[in-house]
C-alpha cells in the first residue's frame, strides 16, 4: 500500500499562479524548523558559557577531535536515508521497512568500528585524550542511520511541527542532563552525555511517530533504488568530510589540541547558528526538489529567487556577526579565550558563505546528478589542501581560513555553472541576486562594525552613540520608505509570502 505525503509545498509554482497557501506552507515548515533551531542555539549559549568555565582548551581540543572523528564514521554510517526518504516520489511501508533494515545494519557496523578504532584515531590527530570520547560516541553511530531515517520521513510527511516539538524537548533535556554530568565529573568524555542523550530521545519518538511505516525489518532488495542513492550521497559527503576537516586537523596537529579547542568553542558561536539556520532551510525545502528531477523548467524560474532569500538571510547576519562576536566571545566564555574571540570572524563569514552553498548543493543531490557536486567537492579539497601546507609552513592559521572561503566560492561557482549549463539556473538573474546581497552585506556590517567599535570604546567617548544612533535611524527609516524596492520583500511578495 502507498502513503502519499499529504504536504505540498511547492516554491516554483506559486510564481506562475500565486499558490499563497503552498507558499505559506514552506514558510512555517521552515519556521518551525528554524524555530526549534533558534530555540537550542540559545540554550546552546548557556550550557557552552557553563561548560566553556569547567573543562579547558585541552578538554574541549579532546572533544572536538572525538566530535570530527565520529562524524566520519557516522558519516558512512548514515547512507543518507533521511535525503533518500525525502526525494521518494511515493512512500511505501515494504521500502521504508528495508531502510529500516538497513539502518541497524550501518549502524551496528559503525558503532562497532568507531569503539575499536578509538586508540588509532586518537594517535592519528595526536590527541590520546580523545580516545574515551571517541568511544563514547560510537552510541552516536549506532543511532544515527535510524535517526535519519525516523527524521527524514517525518519531514517528508510535512510533520515540521512535531519534528519541532520533538527536537526542542530532545535537546533541552539533553542540555539539561549534560549539564549536571559535565559538573560531576568535568572531563571531555562527560561533554558528550547531552548529544547522545538527545540522539535517543529523536530516535524514539521518530519511530513512534512514524504511523507504523518503520516498525518492522525487511529484505534490503526492497530499497534497491534508495540504497543505490544513498551509497553515491556518501561518497559525496565523505569528500565534504575530507574538505572541512582538513584545516581542523592541520590546527590539531601542527598547533596543539588546545588550540582546535579554541576553534571549537568559537565554531559553538558562529558554525553551528549559521548551520542550524541552514538546516531549517534545506529541510524545509529538499521535498520539493523531487519536482525539478524530470524537468528543469519549475526550477529555471525558481532557483534564483529561492538561492537569492537565503542569501539575504544568511550573507548580511554573517557580515554584522563577523563584526560583533570577537567582542562578545571573551564576555560569554570568560578569560582564556582570547584565540577564539579572534576567530569567530572568520568563522562567521564561512557560515555564513556555507548556507548558502548548501542549498544549491542540496537542490543537485536530490536531482541525482553526483557528477556535478565530486566536482565541486574536488576543487574544495585541492584548495584546503593547499591552504593547510602553506599554514604549516609559515605556522600561522590565515591561510586555512582564506582556503575554506576560497574553496566554498570555488564549490559554489562549479555547481552554478553546471546548473546553468543544463537550464537549472538562470545565471545572470542570480549574479544580479548576489551582487545585490553583497552590498546589502557590505552596509550591515559597516553599521555592526562601528556599533561594535563605540561600544568598546565606551565609556570614554560615549557622546559618539548620539550621531551613530541618528545615523542608524536614517537608514532604517529609508528602508522602511522604501521597503517595497527591496530585492528580499519583492521576491517575499511575489511568492505571496506576506501581503502588500
Amino acid at each position: 500500500m502507498a502513503h502519499c505525503c499529504p504536504l505540498s509545498i511547492r516554491f516554483a509554482r506559486t510564481c506562475a499562479r500565486g499558490d499563497l497557501n503552498s507558499s505559506r506552507r514552506l514558510l512555517s515548515a521552515a519556521a518551525w524548523t528554524y524555530g526549534a533551531q533558534l530555540i537550542t542555539i540559545l540554550a546552546q549559549f548557556a550550557y557552552a558559557a557553563v561548560t566553556s568555565r569547567l573543562v579547558g582548551p585541552e578538554g574541549f581540543g579532546a572533544y572536538g577531535v572525538a566530535l570530527t572523528v565520529s562524524a566520519l564514521v557516522m558519516l558512512l554510517a548514515n547512507g543518507g536515508l533521511g535525503q533518500a526518504v525525502g526525494r521518494m516520489a511515493v512512500l511505501e511501508a515494504t521500502t521504508l521497512r528495508a531502510l529500516v533494515t538497513y539502518a541497524v545494519l550501518l549502524g551496528v557496523v559503525g558503532g562497532i568500528t568507531l569503539y575499536l578504532t578509538a586508540p588509532l584515531w586518537a594517535a592519528l590527530w595526536g590527541v590520546p585524550a580523545a580516545t574515551d570520547p571517541i568511544r563514547w560516541l560510537s552510541i552516536s553511530a549506532l543511532l544515527a542511520p535510524s535517526m535519519g531515517l525516523a527524521s527524514g520521513l517525518m519531514r517528508r510527511l510535512g510533520r515540521f511541527r512535531r519534528l519541532a516539538e520533538v527536537t526542542v524537548a530532545a535537546n533541552l533535556g539533553g542540555m539539561a542532563i549534560g549539564s549536571v554530568a559535565v559538573i560531576a565529573w568535568g572531563t571531555p568524555s562527560s561533554l558528550l552525555v547531552s548529544p547522545i542523550a538527545s540522539q535517543i530521545t529523536v530516535v524514539v519518538a521518530g519511530f513512534i511517530l512514524s504511523d507504523g511505516l518503520l516498525l518492522g525489518l525487511t529484505r534490503l532488495r526492497g530499497a534497491r533504488e534508495s540504497i543505490g542513492f544513498s551509497s553515491k550521497l556518501t561518497v559525496a559527503s565523505m569528500l565534504s568530510y575530507f574538505s572541512g576537516n582538513i584545516g581542523p586537523w592541520t590546527v590539531a596537529t601542527a598547533f596543539g589540541a588546545a588550540q582546535l579547542g579554541q576553534w571549537n568553542r568559537a565554531a559553538v558561536v558562529t558554525s553551528v547558528p549559521f548551520q542550524q539556520v541552514q538546516t531549517a532551510m534545506v529541510q524545509a525545502v529538499y521535498p520539493e526538489f523531487r519536482h525539478d528531477i524530470a524537468n528543469p523548467k519549475r526550477a529555471n524560474s525558481a532557483w534564483p529567487d529561492l538561492l537569492a532569500l537565503v542569501g539575504w538571510i544568511s550573507i548580511p547576519a554573517s557580515a554584522a556577526a563577523a563584526a560583533v562576536l570577537p567582542h562578545v566571545v571573551p564576555i560569554l566564555f570568560g578569560p582564556g579565550w582570547g584565540t577564539a574571540a579572534a576567530l569567530s570572524a572568520p568563522l562567521a563569514i564561512i557560515g555564513g558563505l556555507q548556507a548558502l552553498v548548501m542549498m544549491l548543493w542540496s537542490a543537485v543531490e536530490a536531482l541525482g546528478r553526483f557528477r556535478w557536486i565530486w566536482a565541486g567537492q574536488v576543487a574544495m579539497v585541492v584548495v584546503s589542501s593547499l591552504s593547510a601546507l602553506l599554514s604549516i609552513a609559515i605556522h600561522n592559521w590565515t591561510p586555512i581560513f582564506i582556503g575554506m572561503i576560497i574553496g566554498l566560492v570555488a564549490t559554489h561557482a562549479v555547481h552554478i555553472w553546471l546548473c546553468g549549463a543544463a537550464g537549472y539556473l538562470s545565471i545572470r538573474r542570480l549574479l544580479l541576486h548576489y551582487a545585490a546581497i553583497a552590498a546589502g552585506a557590505i552596509i550591515i556590517g559597516g553599521i555592526a562594525l562601528t556599533g561594535a567599535r563605540i561600544a568598546y570604546l565606551a565609556p570614554s567617548l560615549a557622546w559618539l552613540w548620539i550621531p551613530y544612533a541618528v545615523a542608524v535611524g536614517l537608514v532604517l527609516s529609508c528602508a522602511w520608505r522604501w521597503r517595497d524596492r527591496l530585492p528580499p520583500v519583492k521576491i517575499m511578495r511575489r511568492y505571496s509570502l506576506f501581503r502588500a
